[in-house]
């Protein structure tokens, strides 16, 4: 299995705002990050919470909506379309 890590270039950025979060995750994207993408919410043994795609068609911030009953914990975001993946350590409280 091969990993490759890619640094991303200034406004091509997709960064996590809110963490701790609580209710809902925000995110801010830059100047060159657009179209749809998809997102799945799982926790640290894989177990999904929540996935569904965020339409990104502008600079600036964009919100994704937490379940209802998730519980406190840490989980991973993964977002990606197919040309770029972003996966961040999400800690819910």
């Amino acid at each position: 299995r091969v990993i490759t890590i890619t640094t991303i270039s200034p406004g091509k950025e997709l960064k996590l705002v809110t963490n701790p979060a609580s209710g809902k995750i925000i995110l801010s994207a830059g100047s060159q990050v657009n179209g749809l993408f998809h997102y799945r919410i799982t926790t640290a043994n894989g177990q999904l919470i929540r996935d569904g795609e965020l339409n990104v068609q502008r600079q600036g911030l964009h919100t994704i909506t937490l379940p209802e009953r998730i519980v406190t914990g840490i989980y991973l975001l993964d977002i990606n379309n197919k040309q770029t993946t972003f996966i961040y350590k999400l800690i819910i409280k």
